[in-house]
């Protein structure tokens, strides 16, 4: 902090009005009068003045310490200790201070400040050897962990009926501030101090033309950019537009200030100014809650709804900690507690959406119904029957992907195999078929279950046992390595274990678009950690693709394809930013690498995804050259599957539009390609592994 601001504090008063902008105001106010003698004021004014001059911690740091200290002399006088100065002081009272913290109801992160702002004056003192402080060691490093409990968000999840209130509310108000600004807060989460603090310029765009907000969070001293809809950019604009006198007069780029009437000037929105605007828009529009109470309305309350919602998405912890600018998972794990029960309450009106019976036939589907062999036939698909031909209601399904949420849908018990068991990849199936073969002798002759045995040679009479895994990589991997030849590019023989293949086949299932919380399931990671490692593992090749994809000269196929191409010559969003912004508008975008080509999609801008399969024809799926063979082999599998599929049905119409879209999407790859002077695809190979010599 700038030793002109401390040069306009008054120490020898026990309040200080420190001048320094923030949303709070334009003054941080610091106050030494509930200190109980005149050391411990003394003492207090010099550390934080000191501290102010070096910068560290912050002042909004040294601010909340100020108020937060507050508690501990509260707990002195509550339990009758005294102490005149801070050698007093013991590790019993500091076990004592940690009880009282517990006992009062404060949220985790509160009491962590208040041991926090207490430990940093101490620890202070004794680090500068100044009189009046312990010699010995007070804390014993545990106190963090014995004040965390089972924590809740503090503000509720807004119900809907009162979300539909606001929404109502929100067409009749004509105060363009009030009404931008909670519109932001809806549809984007950010907080209060972050929405306080936009500044002209603030919503760019990406390479396809959507809304994208910078945000600056004086929380964290940190920035990020997200992804909006466009009722958040429409809000923004006109803050921008009702803000440009003021910001004139004011000379800033803040876009929240408003007109003082008592004061005949322009000045920016404070918080306490902006809650109770807040409050008298919940009484004057007489939004209420279930009980008939006026809502407690909270402007964070609009942060935890979304965040739940996101979760209710299927974004992960990780995507939401990110999106709302959460420093650590702590907070971001909240929302799961009000995830499970309000997806539970919502499966429980819903039900199942479609038809189960014992089986399909005039009986149990009803009266009046064509259940002919032919319509019957035509009707069928892999997992049950579409009540589409067999209602009269013809044959052409727009949705033809999504046969397992559709209301049309019919299973029977006999289908239940396919919807409980999952098959496994082709390779798994033939290796196993191989293996329970070969052993098919050996689990004979010893009556072994498994499908791994062999003989062990270093015991008398060669007896049949479990292959070791302890040694599965010395005895068998590392020497098929070396009989096959196989070498990582820079030469040197392979060398890797078994282990190897785990973390590749959860690379490549992220790569493949599944979600974090499947790969944990199927990895059995007890631990989503564990999970988030393959992430890292990634970026790199993310990073990559992002650059090679997004730029004027790159090979693009997909609805959005021509338009992303002339937005690049246009306005190239990335122009002009720093390596660490564009990685963060890299994030922003949510781009996600599927098996076949890169999904654009983002569920924060209210865009529905109709779900894999549905990608082709999807505006917001692209696909490069890189998936053109991926591309051929679905080909070549959908036309095999025509060729037995029942005709005239939904599920003939479904394979045929999906031929369609892989016959276009592969004549305009290879016309592109060849167009680009491009003779083959090896820039774009995805190589599996990365040493060479597998196939």
């Amino acid at each position: 902090m700038s030793r002109a601001y401390i040069s306009t504090v008054d120490t020898k008063t026990d309040r200080w009005e420190v001048p320094y902008q923030s949303s709070y105001g334009d003054k941080l106010s610091f106050e030494f009068s509930y200190l109980p003698n005149k050391w411990f004021k003394k003492i207090h004014k010099q550390i934080t003045i000191e501290c102010m001059s070096l910068g560290k911690p912050s002042v909004e740091t040294l601010y909340r310490y100020n108020y937060s200290l507050k508690r501990f002399f509260e707990f002195l006088k509550e339990y009758n200790l005294k102490i005149m100065d801070y050698a007093d002081l013991s590790h019993q009272i500091t076990q004592m201070y940690i009880y009282y913290l517990q006992q009062i109801h404060l949220a985790n992160s509160t009491r962590s400040v208040a041991m926090s702002a207490l430990k940093w004056v101490v620890e202070h003192g004794q680090f500068f050897e100044y009189d009046g402080f312990p010699e010995g060691q007070v804390f014993d490093g545990d106190e963090y962990q014995a004040l965390k409990q089972d924590d809740v968000l503090r503000t509720r999840y807004i119900p809907d009926n009162v979300m539909e209130q606001i929404e109502i509310a929100l067409k009749k108000e004509n105060n363009i501030l009030l009404k931008s600004i909670v519109e932001i807060g809806i549809d984007s989460g950010i907080r209060l101090s972050e929405v306080l603090d936009l500044t002209e310029g603030c919503i760019t765009e990406d390479f396809t033309g959507k809304p994208v907000l910078y945000v600056f969070s004086p929380k964290n001293k940190a920035d990020r950019y997200i992804p909006v809809s466009n009722r958040v950019k429409r809000a923004v604009q006109l803050l921008e537009q009702y803000s440009e006198v003021a910001r004139k007069e004011l000379a800033t780029n803040y876009i929240c200030l408003y007109w003082q009437k008592r004061n005949i000037r322009y000045a920016r929105l404070l918080q306490k100014i902006f809650r109770d605007k807040l409050y008298r828009f919940v009484k004057k529009y007489d939004i209420r809650d279930n009980d008939g109470e006026l809502y407690p309305l909270t402007f964070h309350a609009f942060r935890h709804t979304l965040g739940t919602d996101m979760l209710n998405k299927g974004m992960s912890m990780f995507e939401i900690q990110e999106y709302l600018g959460h420093e650590s998972l702590h907070s971001t794990s909240l929302y799961a507690k009000v995830k499970d029960p309000k997806i539970e309450s919502e499966y429980k009106k819903l039900g199942f959406i479609g038809l189960i019976v014992k089986e399909i036939s005039e009986k149990e589907i009803g009266e009046g119904k064509k259940n002919d062999t032919e319509t019957l036939l035509s009707a069928s698909l892999p997992d049950g029957a579409c009540q589409k031909p067999i209602n009269n209601e013809g044959k052409i399904c727009s949705k033809f992907n999504m046969c397992v949420i559709c209301p049309k849908f019919i299973t029977t018990p006999k289908h239940l195999p396919t919807r409980v068991y999952k098959p496994a990849n082709a390779l798994v199936v033939q290796a196993i078929t191989k293996v329970e073969k070969y052993t098919a002798p050996l689990r004979k002759e010893s009556g072994l279950p498994y499908l791994f045995l062999n003989r062990i040679r270093n015991v008398k009479g060669y007896p049949v046992g479990i292959v070791s895994h302890a040694n599965w990589s010395k005895n068998f991997l590392r020497p098929w390595l070396q009989k096959h030849n196989l070498r990582y590019k820079n030469g040197d023989i392979a060398d890797f274990s078994s282990h190897t293949f785990r973390h590749a086949c959860a690379t490549y299932a992220l790569k493949g678009g599944a979600s974090l919380e499947t790969i944990r399931k199927l990895l059995n990671h007890k631990s989503i950690r564990g999970t988030q490692h393959y992430t890292h593992l990634l970026q790199e090749d993310v990073r990559n693709k992002f650059a090679k994809v997004f730029n004027e000269g790159a090979v693009l196929v997909g609805k959005q394809a021509l338009q992303i191409k002339e937005k690049l010559k246009v306005i190239n969003p990335f122009k002009g930013k720093t390596i660490e912004q564009v990685d963060k508008l890299r994030k922003a975008h949510k781009i996600q690498i599927l098996s076949h080509g890169l999904c654009l999609h983002h569920p924060m801008r209210n865009e529905p995804c109709e779900g894999d399969g549905v990608c082709l024809g999807c505006r917001n799926f692209l696909t490069t050259p890189d998936f053109l063979e991926i591309h051929k082999g679905r080909l070549k599998k959908i036309r095999s599957e025509l060729a037995s599929a029942p005709a005239g049905g939904p599920y003939e119409n479904k394979l045929k539009t999906i031929e369609k879209y892989l016959v276009g999407i592969i004549d305009e790859l290879e016309t592109q390609v060849n167009y680009s002077g491009i003779d083959n695809h090896s820039d774009y190979n995805i190589t599996p592994i990365e040493w060479e010599g597998m196939a």
